[in-house]
């Protein structure tokens, strides 16, 4: 990562790389926001932001949000949705086992996780894929001076 990236852009990345790390999601493609991409499984990380709070005389403190979600495509039934659960309770476990991002802020914690599914027909009544999806809320606290 350039020494020159936001805080925004480093903490993306750090939510990308700890990812990339397990294992059981390593093989994914990640973004920074939605991609243009229709090659799924993917995974994209969105810096929603938040408040800025002034903590100490010293400094503030970034109370921010990212969104990590991943999607899932399927022309059979079941495949797509079981498919995000499971990776989607992965993302969950990884992130928050990892409190601190590895140092980088002094908080980061999942508040939220939804879903969404819906079928893509391209002539009506004659549906051709299944494209489900889950959306992690990652709560972030970060010391700014």
């Amino acid at each position: 990562m350039s020494e020159t990236a936001s805080v925004p852009e480093q903490i993306t990345q750090k939510i990308i790389d700890i990812l990339k790390a397990d294992s059981e999601l390593a093989g994914l493609s990640y973004y920074f926001g939605p991609p243009l991409t229709r090659q799924t499984p993917f995974i994209y990380v969105k810096w929603v932001g938040g408040p800025i709070v002034q903590e100490t005389f010293k400094g503030v403190v970034w109370r921010h949000r990212w969104e990590v979600v991943i999607v899932e495509s399927s022309k059979a039934d079941d495949v797509a949705e079981k498919s995000v659960m499971a990776k989607a309770q992965r993302i969950y476990t990884v992130l928050n086992g990892n409190p601190t991002l590895d140092g980088l802020v002094r908080d980061a914690k999942p508040v939220e996780l939804t879903a969404e599914t819906v079928v893509v027909a391209v002539e009506w009544a004659k549906p051709e894929l299944i494209l489900a999806a889950a959306r992690l809320v990652l709560e972030v606290t970060r010391e700014w001076s």
